[in-house]
């Protein structure tokens, strides 16, 4: 397998942690838990309105970045720290 395709997924929950999965190489970014727990307690309307508010969300975070497609975003710089970092340097996510 030359090229391995990462979903983001758990853990999830708003615009921000879109974007630092995206720039991290995710090709895409579930948010099932947070849009159930969504329709579940809040009238469509809110929903809705949520949602378009992510949306605008995602496109000021882009646009400080500098970035106008999804593909901008995997050639943002980015520092690693704490726990992930540890992890590259052990090796611990390449067997």
């Amino acid at each position: 397998m030359d090229q391995v395709e990462v979903l983001a997924s758990g853990g999830v929950r708003h615009p921000l942690d879109m974007i630092k999965a995206l720039v991290l190489g995710a090709k895409g970014v579930g948010l099932s838990r947070t849009i159930l727990e969504l329709v579940e307690t809040k009238p469509i309307e809110e929903v809705i309105a949520q949602v378009n508010a992510w949306k605008e969300d995602l496109r000021l975070i882009m646009c400080a970045l500098s970035c106008q497609t999804l593909a901008d975003l995997r050639k943002v710089p980015y520092l690693l720290y704490g726990r992930v970092k540890r992890r590259i340097r052990t090796n611990l996510f390449h067997p």
